[in-house]
């Protein structure tokens, strides 16, 4: 799962906190509970969890990655007869030995936003501060100064960890020690992978928060669980 989604770990504005990411886990942790006691009685439960693990190409841990391995630390236990594996995953399955440091990446705000031409229609009045601010990060200070909008507007990227989660399922795909995939995302980049697992004739189930239909059209083999876990990001 993108945990990063899950979470809602804010790229712009107020962040995430320790008690609402132990929360976003608990609760992640008692749904499949649940989850796997009415429908398969598996043994053991894998969770590998996708997002920005480090800081800017460097060894460093991101907040993100403290969060969660302090909510990790101190997990609800499930059915005795389940055991809980839990992976932070700052690699692809196959080559755990090869760390990608290049999850998350600072950019200047400029570089991706932009004003729309319908923020004059909507707020005729040239002083509003949220069109000022959003002018000053799309193209700067209008007074003669050397601050750049890259000095105090910044947003956090996410790399390279969609395409690592389609890889992995391609791979968990071929994995006789599995019996079956569970996808917790709504993100549209998921698709290409779950078709491909869905193809395999292994069993794959698709857990988000809303339907969605254009999503749905792909994945007529997979096991759609709509509404099963709290919107918290939004995406799911």
């Amino acid at each position: 799962m993108d945990f990063d989604n899950y979470a809602n770990f804010q790229s712009i504005g107020r962040r995430a906190n320790q008690r609402h990411v132990t929360s976003c886990l608990n609760q992640l942790i008692s749904y499949l509970g649940q989850w796997n006691k009415d429908t398969y009685n598996l043994n053991e439960l894998t969770i590998r969890f996708y997002g920005g693990w480090y800081i800017n190409n460097s060894e460093e841990y991101s907040d993100r990655y403290n969060m969660l391995s302090a909510a990790l630390y101190n997990a609800p236990k499930i059915e005795k007869k389940c055991r809980l594996k839990f992976i932070i995953a700052d690699h692809i399955a196959i080559a755990p030995h090869k760390h990608l440091l290049q999850t998350v990446k600072t950019q200047p705000l400029n570089k991706v936003i932009s004003i729309s031409d319908k923020v004059n229609e909507q707020c005729p009045d040239t002083n509003c501060p949220i069109y000022k601010g959003l002018e000053a990060a799309a193209n700067g200070c209008p007074t003669p100064c050397n601050i750049k909008p890259k000095h105090f507007f910044s947003v956090f990227e996410q790399k390279t960890v969609d395409t690592s989660l389609v890889i992995d399922i391609a791979h968990y795909t071929h994995n006789d020690d599995f019996d079956m995939i569970g996808v917790v995302s709504g993100d549209y980049d998921m698709i290409p992978g779950l078709i491909y697992a869905s193809e395999s004739g292994k069993d794959i189930f698709l857990f988000r928060n809303k339907e969605q239909l254009h999503f749905d059209i792909h994945l007529d083999r997979c096991k759609i669980e709509t509404g099963c876990i709290a919107n918290y990001a939004g995406g799911l």
